[in-house]
């Protein structure tokens, strides 16, 4: 068939996107030092985001600002593709920065982190930049790590990011969502989504394109047939526009058999490599290069494909979907095969893409060869989830494989620790266990080889959340060990035994597996051993001298390697340390350090989870609680956490809202809790704490028989560490005194034995130092004097002063209503008492404690005492938004059209924080743009209409 010539398909103009435009331009404003903004662009395929962008990047121009524009790729294991390519146009080809994420420079993932920040920061010093990032839904998770991390720490600069992705095809709604979600936190995210064209808006794109204005009947035919799709509305225009099948692929296919089956054969080239010059088309189809560089001219002119730095490519991956469909079966494979050898001849591509075509080409052996060099290189460069693909293909091809392809991958038992190894730091717990499985029971090298396979099976199956099997593993592990291993070998086995052992509460028996480890550890230089040896022993002394110097220890050695993983978990311990030491003023920038090193290991890693529930408790005790809240939700509700991280979620998510009274989520919370501590009953402490809240909860009900047998299994739970006792039985006090109280009104004698049973247990608690276990102590002693019937000032009064010492609002605020519930025994006593009546309301209501609240306000009522000027008490949160005490907060001031800095002057927070609650109001509303907000909270009762 000879070519046909047909008028170019794009149109010169962009049709019916001015709004998102708008809105793209108006970005470049917000931008700030230190505070990155971001717009993620959805639609389904062919809907204009590419144009879209192109059209944004001009005016964004126009505005003095410099745009980089990177695109995901659609190969498996390929990670920082965007990254690589939109740099490449702004610095140096040998600049440090790229040869780190070419893996051509060793560094920790936190230091390439930082060097991207860097340079970005650097960028954007002079000039506002925009980094565009397309069809986010082919973007590998190390991508979206890295673009998380320099959005959120402060770089300095004036950076801005766009992505892009089609709504139909998105990498995981998981993956996005918590994507967004981490971005979300530190400033809000405007969110557009192109929907299809209007029939007028088809119409004038039709005339963009032929010049000549279809009749409205002719529009809406147009319309119906393309459904608006502005890809579509090109294809059939570019074919007449009449008498043409509905379906693109067929409407393309067709456009190119009319240019010739030349320039098909070339196409089908450029459709298997997805990106490549003509050169590999002329070696592929073995024809002279002058002949194709004029075929590819013609697909060029002919609108299907365009020209970039990198090379030919289809103009929309929807068509490139069609012409490679197309391909038959046979034929594919041979091209992938082609194109495999050619670009292996380059010696300068990346193995990921070998091993994609090599994999659709067939060959087995190929494939693991260039996967297991695709999973090291993705292992230099810090991308768990990628290496973590590749190895997997690898093991999947290994019983087929020949010895010559054997010997280059390696021994199977190195292969599947590897492989074990990335997808544990890929957050893929399960599957770590399942892999080192199969080398437990594959065996083969030495016994110390052994004892090691089962050393990192307990530690995966305790990430995995399985209590039991993670013991089981350990204690085989020290059973198998030899008596003469090796000494790194000896001190990791017993130091895993020991780590196990100490975080089960159980540090007596740990204590002699770690002197064993350390002696063995003298002789051992590599800091990894070193580091875990120290943990172990900081957990087993925690609390004390030796056993903070032995964390502090370890999170030099972990910092000194740059080991992400081990940086976090130090400084997790280091944070417990802390907190039974009563270093509070250390806890939060400990806190705060490890997020940062989990941020550069990935959200997906689960390193993340742990210091973020660790920060939700010392926000709960401090009294930040909606920020305690947030933090909570976000690990279970759109992270997804799993294992031990998802255990003391739940707990403490259990425990403050029902102190907040909300009786669904606390109960919600409470039930996943117990099916988590089922798998692993050595960590009881969150379900103690679930308990906690359920006690107190069933207590400010008046239901004190229940709350009594629910306060005594939490004490049962939190009785193995006197710190964890203390505020158990602080709870079980006061409901013994409650019902010691409720016996006497009805006439009834308390139960003698009681007294003594509690003092005994606050006797083996009393010793401890920490402040929060000494305010606690205080509470009980106070409670203990109530159930002898005394009705005395003086042990509340010391409760308050202890629980100011320990800094916790809400327990002060008990403790003051206690307090004036004692002080209104002598009339003398009513204005001290309304005083401190007043203050334990205020702190309710500021908390969102509406049990508590509530409480002062009866007894306000009857003792006839005023609260003084208060604020009122908050509802319930509504259960249609789902929205915080907080955004119930700012709601009102943002659909009154406040801006970010208005509300944060009004409510007294950072502009930061304040434009996190606007985007989760967005968010939770469904609403794109801030003018949807007061129309969707009225229509959904948040607001009076």
């Amino acid at each position: 068939m000879a070519p046909v010539a047909r008028p170019r398909v794009a149109s010169p103009v962009m049709i019916g996107r001015e709004p998102e435009l708008a809105a793209l331009v108006e970005l470049v404003h917000a931008l700030r030092p230190d505070v990155a903004a971001t717009a993620l662009v959805s639609g389904r395929a062919g809907m204009g985001k590419t144009r879209l962008i192109a059209e944004a990047s001009r005016r964004w121009r126009e505005e003095g600002a410099r745009t980089l524009i990177g695109r995901c790729v659609p190969v498996e294991g390929t990670p920082y593709a965007p990254l690589v390519t939109s740099l490449r146009a702004a610095l140096p080809s040998n600049a440090p920065l790229l040869r780190m994420l070419a893996s051509q420079h060793a560094v920790s993932r936190q230091e390439l982190f930082d060097a991207l920040g860097s340079a970005l920061a650097g960028l954007s010093a002079r000039a506002p930049l925009i980094l565009v990032v397309e069809d986010l839904h082919w973007s590998d998770r190390a991508t979206r790590d890295a673009l998380t991390y320099v959005l959120t720490q402060p770089f300095g600069g004036r950076l801005g990011m766009v992505g892009t992705y089609r709504s139909e095809r998105s990498a995981s709604p998981a993956d996005l969502s918590g994507f967004a979600d981490a971005l979300s936190r530190d400033g809000p995210i405007t969110w557009l989504t192109l929907e299809p064209l209007t029939p007028a808006q088809v119409g004038d794109l039709a005339v963009a394109i032929t010049r000549a204005r279809p009749t409205y009947l002719e529009s809406a035919s147009l319309h119906r047939r393309t459904g608006g799709i502005p890809l579509l509305v090109e294809e059939v225009l570019a074919l007449g526009g009449t008498g043409l099948p509905d379906h693109l692929r067929a409407i393309f296919v067709t456009r190119v058999a009319e240019q010739g089956g030349a320039v098909a054969a070339a196409l089908q080239v450029v459709a298997v490599a997805g990106h490549c010059d003509e050169m590999l088309v002329a070696d592929a189809l073995d024809v002279d290069l002058p002949g194709v560089a004029d075929v590819l001219g013609r697909a060029r002119d002919a609108d299907l494909v365009v020209v970039d730095r990198e090379g030919y490519r289809f103009r929309h991956d929807l068509l490139r979907e069609a012409a490679y469909d197309e391909i038959p079966p046979g034929r594919r494979r041979e091209l992938h095969r082609r194109v495999a050898e050619l670009l292996s001849s380059r010696g300068t591509v990346d193995p990921a893409v070998l091993a994609g075509h090599w994999h659709l080409a067939g060959d087995r052996e190929r494939v693991a060869v260039t996967s297991m060099a695709a999973a090291e290189q993705a292992e230099l460069v810090h991308a768990p989830v990628a290496a973590h693909h590749h190895y997997e293909r690898v093991v999947d091809a290994w019983p087929e494989l020949g010895a010559p392809a054997r010997r280059t991958c390696g021994p199977r038992d190195e292969l599947l620790r590897r492989a074990a190894y990335a997808a544990d730091r890929a957050g893929m717990f399960a599957r770590a266990v399942e892999l080192t499985e199969l080398r437990v029971v594959a065996g083969g090298g030495t016994p110390a080889d052994h004892a090691l396979r089962w050393e990192r099976l307990g530690r995966y199956r305790w990430e995995a959340g399985d209590g039991h099997g993670s013991r089981a593993a350990y204690e085989q592990a020290v059973r198998v060990l030899p008596a003469d291993a090796p000494a790194a070998v000896r001190a990791t086995v017993l130091s895993g035994l020991a780590w196990h052992l100490a975080q089960s509460f159980r540090s007596e028996e740990a204590k002699p597996l770690v002197a064993e480890a350390l002696a063995a550890c003298e002789t051992v230089d590599d800091p990894g051993v070193r580091w875990q040896v120290h943990l172990a022993q900081g957990i087993a002394w925690l609390g004390t001298g030796t056993g903070h110097a032995a964390l502090a220890e370890s999170c030099r050695l972990a910092t000194a390697v740059g080991a992400g993983e081990r940086v976090v978990f130090s400084r997790l311990w280091l944070n417990i340390s802390e907190q039974r030491r009563g270093r509070d003023a250390e806890r939060e920038p400990n806190l705060r350090t490890a997020l940062r090193a989990a941020a550069a290991e990935g959200l997906a890693s689960g390193m993340e989870a742990a210091p973020r529930y660790m920060l939700a408790e010392f926000l709960g005790e401090t009294g930040r609680w909606d920020e305690a809240v947030e933090e909570l939700e976000l690990n279970v509700g759109r992270l997804h956490v799993t294992g031990v991280p998802a255990l003391f979620s739940w707990g403490y998510l259990a425990r403050l809202t029902a102190l907040r009274g909300d009786l669904v989520a606390a109960e919600q919370a409470l039930e996943r809790t117990r099916v988590l501590t089922a798998r692993a009953p050595q960590q009881p402490v969150p379900l103690a704490a679930a308990l906690v809240g359920r006690a107190e909860r069933l207590l400010w009900e008046a239901r004190v028989d229940e709350a009594v047998a629910v306060a005594r299994e939490a004490v049962q739970l939190g009785s193995v560490d006197a710190y964890e006792a203390a505020e158990p039985l602080a709870v079980l006090c006061r409901a013994e005194a409650d019902r010691a109280e409720q016996r006497v009104r009805h006439g009834s004698v308390p139960d003698a034995g009681v007294h003594g049973g509690l003092s005994t247990r606050l006797n083996s608690v009393r010793p401890h130092p920490a402040p929060r276990v000494r305010a606690f102590v205080a509470t009980c002693e106070a409670e203990l004097r109530r159930l002898c019937g005394e009705r005395s000032a003086a042990p509340w009064e010391a409760a308050v002063q202890a629980w100011q010492v320990a800094g916790d609002p809400y327990r002060e605020a008990c403790a003051r209503w206690r307090l004036a519930w004692a002080l209104t025994a002598d009339r003398s006593g009513r204005a001290e008492a309304a005083a401190q009546l007043g203050r334990a309301h205020d702190t309710a209501t500021r908390l969102g404690a509406l049990p508590l609240a509530r409480a002062a306000e009866r007894f306000a009522t009857r003792a006839r005492l005023p609260l003084g000027p208060s604020r009122p008490v908050r509802e319930e949160p509504s259960l249609v938004a789902g929205l915080t005490a907080r955004e119930m907060e700012v709601l009102p001031l943002l659909a009154a059209g406040h801006s970010n800095a208005e509300i944060a002057q009004i409510l007294v927070m950072s502009p930061r924080t304040a434009g996190v609650h606007v985007s989760r109001i967005l968010h939770k509303l469904g609403a794109t743009r801030r003018a949807q907000v007061a129309g969707l909270a009225r229509r959904t009762g948040l607001l009076e209409a």
